[in-house]
Formats: C-alpha cells, structure tokens, sequence
C-alpha cells in the first residue's frame, strides 16, 4: 500500500492521464481508503479546472501549419555521390541568395529563442506577483512602505496591493496597516513596527507590536520574533517586541511561545513575556479583550475587504500533514535522567522532518525542551533515541510527564511514526 506522501507526489500525473494501468489502480485503491487524499484530490482536481478556464482566453486556437509551411524555404535538389562525372563538366556557381537561404533553418531557432527572452522581459509581472501572492492589503493609512526582502528599495503601500512572500513591510510613528493572508487571517499592524511576510502561515517581526486572527486548520501558523517562536493553530492574539522582549496576549485560543531554552503554553486571558534564553513568565487573567477592541475600532476599506474575500479567503486549501503526537509516561515519583523515544523505521532515505520535543508535569507546567534533527531518521539501523533531562530537573519528584512531539518541516515533509515514549529512572 502506498503511503500518502507518494500519492500526493502523482497527483498531477493522475490529472494528466500519465499514470500505467498499476499506477492508477494503485492511486485509485488509496483515494477509496483514505478521506484525506480524497480531499486533497478533489482540491487538486478544482484548481486544475480553475487554471484551464482562467487561462482559456489565451489559448492558441488557430492551426498555424499552413502559414509556417508556406514560408518555409524549398530544400535543394539532392546530389548522390553514386553519379558519374561527365568529363569537362564544371558546377554553377552558387549565388550569395542561395547560401543565405540554406542558412536559415540554422538561424531559425536561435532567433526563436532570441524573440522568446526578449518577450519574457517585456511580459507584464502581474502574472508572476500572482503566482506568489499570498494576501491582500486591506487598508494602508498613514506612513506604510513594502519592498522584497532581496533588496533595499522601499516604495508606498497602498489599499488593495497585493502581498507576495518575501516581502517586508514598515511602518511609521503614524503608520497603520490592515491585510489579509490565505487561510484566512486578518492582521492589523500598528505603528513603528518592521515585518516579514514569509508566507500565509509565518510571518517574522523584528519590532513592533501586531494583532493576529488565524483561522483554525491543520497547518501551524508561526510568528517569529528576535526573543524566540509563537505557534498556534487558530486563535486571536497580539505581539508585541522590542528591545527589552517580546510579550503574547491571547485573546482566545491556544498560543505556544518557546525559545532556545523553555517553552510555555498561554490560553484566553493570559499573557507571556519572554527574552532570548530566559523562562517564559506568565501572567493570568489579563485585559486581553482590549487588544481585540483595539484591532477591531479600525474597518477596512469595503473594496479591498470584498476582493480579499472572494479570491483569497475562500479559497480552497490543501490538508496540511502537520501531525503532532501527545504521550503520557507515569514516572511514579522517581528520579528521572532521560526520556527514551522509540519509533518506527521508514523507507525515505532523505526528507525527513525534525521533531521539536515538549515536556511537561501532569499539570501542564513547562519542564524542558528538546530537538531531535532530522538526520537521525536517516539511519534505518536505529529506533530509538534518548533525551536527557537536564541535571537541575532529574531530583523533581513528579507524578507523570506529558510529552509533545511537533514536527518541524524546514527540512523536508516525511514524518516519522513514534511507538513509545518511555521514562529511564537514575539509578540508586
């Protein structure tokens, strides 16, 4: 039985008819099995009728046979070089005309290729800002300037622009700015703030403070900020860094924010502020409510609001693979030195995903983290994995630990399968 990875990877084949007879019936068994390729599929299939009538209005429809042949030059009359001689006979000379015309089907694809990049650089790049487009700009009020992060030059912002990936945006003391990525999200960034729009589910704020809707889905939403990560699924909630850290209001929903060192999870009416290396600290029952009060006594513009609606937050998305997996492991109040993963062998010999490991008491309560590269998948003789405890954290007495494995997809899309999580006690 195929995995769903390889299914996914002939999809396109299987739109295209370009499948073998076991190819097919293979890929056909799978879609009968499995709900979430069969999504995935119809998706597929959708986007693909979309793209035909979208670009219907391009298509060549006239056969082009006859007016290429006709211009065509005539080709010389063979010479077999069986023929005899007859003796004093001398060949015409062959005019000037001649030698150019039987260059030309020589010349001919190298102009070609010429006329074609000298149209690629004149085509309009509306099509290509298309293709990376990821959301809208929804209002832009005040001192606003966007530009690709590959270069320096920043230009104004305006309502109804188009947000590509890679793109940074900045705005002044007086600066506001509402958009609206895929998914959908609707963000509201305030002033004398800089941020990178990475892509519809990551976004990388160097400063200043944001507010995020994020439509629950299956796939990860980040934010990144010069103190550590923010990942949640789907929740309202506001960020907001400078020099001294980064603080996380949620409004409603689950938020994680972690670091090099610690993690915490906040809920509806908590706030976490966290530093570069340091525990995250949170305080409960907070006026979050004012960040959404706040976010939400600013409308956007009324066009830009209908456009982002109709090509942006409707549209279909993919299922994402974004799997995390929860153990519970009873330690019974014993010394604990390391925590063994197990898991099971998979045939990929590269692309594997890396695994961010949260561990937590029963309560809930941050104890470590950990990251297990994706490397270590690579190598089919192993199973198994220990994480150590660090020192000052093997004499806590606690009952049970709560562990999250979260898969990191910088590295690839494979995901491992883990078995069993186990606690190893320190010796007496």
């Amino acid at each position: 039985m195929a995995s769903c990875i390889q299914i996914r990877s002939l999809q396109q084949a299987y739109l295209d008819d370009e499948l073998s007879s076991g190819e097919k019936l293979q890929f056909e068994e799978h879609l009968r099995e499995c709900p979430a390729c069969t999504r995935e599929m119809e998706n597929a299939r959708f986007l693909t009728v979309r793209l035909f009538e979208v670009f219907g209005r391009d298509r060549l429809q006239d056969d082009l046979t006859s007016s290429i042949m006709a211009h065509l030059p005539e080709m010389d009359t063979p010479h077999f070089s069986g023929v005899r001689r007859v003796k004093g006979f001398q060949p015409k000379s062959v005019s000037r005309l001649s030698r150019v015309a039987s260059l030309i089907p020589v010349f001919v694809p190298v102009l070609l290729v010429i006329l074609a990049a000298l149209l690629w650089a004149a085509w309009p790049t509306s099509f290509m800002k298309e293709a990376k487009a990821v959301g809208v700009i929804t209002l832009s009020r005040g001192e606003v300037q966007s530009g690709h992060t590959t270069g320096h030059a920043f230009q104004e912002t305006k309502t109804k622009d188009i947000l590509a990936k890679d793109v940074l945006v900045k705005t002044g003391e007086n600066g506001l700015l509402l958009f609206g990525l895929l998914g959908p999200t609707q963000a509201t960034l305030y002033g004398n703030s800089l941020l990178q729009v990475v892509n519809e589910r990551e976004l990388l704020l160097e400063q200043g403070r944001i507010f995020l809707d994020v439509h629950g889905e299956p796939r990860a939403f980040r934010v990144g900020t010069p103190h550590g990560d923010i990942r949640v699924m789907g929740t309202s909630f506001q960020v907001d860094t400078g020099p001294q850290g980064t603080s996380v209001t949620v409004v409603r929903g689950q938020v994680l924010v972690e670091n090099d060192k610690s993690f915490a999870l906040l809920t509806g009416g908590s706030q976490g502020v966290f530093q570069k290396g340091g525990v995250p600290e949170v305080y409960q029952n907070v006026p979050a409510k004012r960040c959404l009060e706040e976010a939400r006594s600013v409308l956007p513009d009324p066009g830009a609001e209908r456009y982002f609606r109709s090509q942006y937050a409707a549209a279909p998305i993919l299922p994402a693979t974004v799997q995390k997996q929860i153990f519970m492991v009873e330690t019974r109040r014993r010394p604990v030195s390391a925590v063994k993963l197990n898991w099971l062998p998979d045939p990929y010999a590269e692309g594997h995903a890396g695994y961010q490991v949260y561990v937590s008491d029963s309560a809930l309560n941050p104890l470590f983290k950990a990251y297990i590269a994706p490397d270590v998948f690579k190598d089919k003789s192993r199973d198994s994995l220990l994480v150590a405890v660090p020192e000052n954290l093997q004499g806590e007495a606690v009952s049970m630990l709560h562990i999250t494995l979260m898969p990191d997809y910088k590295s690839g899309q494979v995901e491992t399968s883990f078995t069993e999580v186990s606690a190893i006690g320190i010796r007496q």
